[in-house]
């Protein structure tokens, strides 16, 4: 990979994890729809019904989507 597609690519921070696939799903949605892109790692064994869904965003846009999460759960 040449250096400038390093440079162009976004860092991703987490601010999230959900419990289960609903959760996760209404918050990407929420995100996504106030312009924040979502990279998901998903860490659910769906076997045992254990673990989380972990969300990212742009670090640029940590701020801006800790806030909107914040407003989200309230």
């Amino acid at each position: 990979m040449n250096q400038t597609k390093l440079i162009q690519q976004p860092k991703w921070v987490f601010v999230y994890h959900a419990k289960n696939q609903i959760d996760f799903s209404l918050m990407k949605s929420f995100l996504e729809s106030n312009e924040i892109p979502v990279l998901v790692n998903n860490k659910l064994d769906s076997s045992y019904n254990m673990g989380y869904i972990e969300v990212y965003v742009p670090f640029q846009l940590e701020t801006k989507a800790k806030q909107l999460i914040t407003e989200f759960n309230v």
